[in-house]
């Protein structure tokens, strides 16, 4: 069931409009669009959409179909901007750790998130999932891995998203 029309499309926007995405052009801001909003709901953020695993982690079609609705759609939040715990949580959430990009950041993230609850939070086994199922990822971030699981699994307690890490 996808999200309803105007409700879901508008929070989008202002996501958007906050990051100056480039929706059109850049697959990597379709990436972290993707990626916040998994995380926003994760936080329990209610914006309305599911999610399967894909290629690059957790995904919504749905979400891709609004958000290019929205790009020919700016006055859908005509006076509107984020404020607030969203605001403040998706500032927190795309700062990546030093050497590592906003992208790659947020692909491991959301992929904590995901595969977190199924490894009942356990740090060995999360960066051994990750190593399994995230090969290029695991590639790209190279020696940095270890630290950068570390890193997400710890932005993931302190916004009270997980269980206690172990």
């Amino acid at each position: 069931m996808g999200a309803p029309l105007e409700s879901a499309r508008v929070p989008v926007r202002l996501i958007v409009d906050k990051l100056d995405l480039r929706l059109a052009d850049s697959f990597d801001d379709r990436l972290v669009l993707q990626k916040v909003v998994y995380l926003m709901q994760r936080k329990g953020f209610q914006i309305g959409y599911s999610y399967r695993w894909y290629l690059r982690g957790p995904y919504s079609s749905e979400l891709t179909k609004d958000a290019f609705a929205v790009v020919d759609w700016p006055e859908i939040a005509t006076g509107r901007v984020l404020t607030g715990p969203a605001n403040e949580f998706i500032d927190k959430i795309v700062e990546p750790p030093e050497g590592i990009s906003e992208v790659d950041w947020l692909e491991l993230v959301a992929t904590v998130a995901w595969y977190g609850p199924r490894n009942e939070w356990q740090r060995d086994v999360m960066e051994s999932t990750v190593r399994r199922v995230k090969r290029e990822l695991v590639l790209r971030l190279g020696e940095r891995l270890t630290n950068a699981v570390d890193l997400a699994l710890a932005t993931l307690k302190e916004e009270g998203m997980t269980a206690a890490v172990r």
